[in-house]
């Protein structure tokens, strides 16, 4: 698939994905482990679902974009809490290459 370059906007609508413990714990699986504690401290599923959701996303546009294998993609947070990927040679293409990830009840 050929994603257009520039801007990207993706929007993913959680309300109707109920998933299973073992459900939940597959999804997480695609996402390194050092993600994981990110997203299981939360108490309440809707926040769980929120952090996973936003988390899968950023891997998905960093591997859709700019070709990255997603086990060689390496996301880290600033001491805020805002995403950056680490680059090394791979975003030639995008040399100012940023992301955001917002989320609000059930958008992500």
């Amino acid at each position: 698939m050929e994603l257009e370059k520039g801007v990207q906007r993706w929007i993913v609508d959680i309300s109707v994905w109920e998933p299973t413990p073992q459900a939940f714990s597959f999804a997480m699986n695609f996402l390194p482990q050092h993600e994981h504690s990110s997203i299981t401290r939360f108490v309440k599923v809707g926040d769980r679902k929120r952090a996973l959701v936003s988390r899968l996303l950023q891997y998905s546009l960093v591997h859709h974009v700019l070709g990255i294998p997603y086990n060689e993609i390496c996301i880290r947070r600033t001491v805020e809490g805002k995403p950056y990927l680490v680059l090394g040679s791979e975003a030639v293409d995008f040399p100012n290459f940023n992301f955001n990830v917002s989320h609000q009840d059930t958008g992500v």
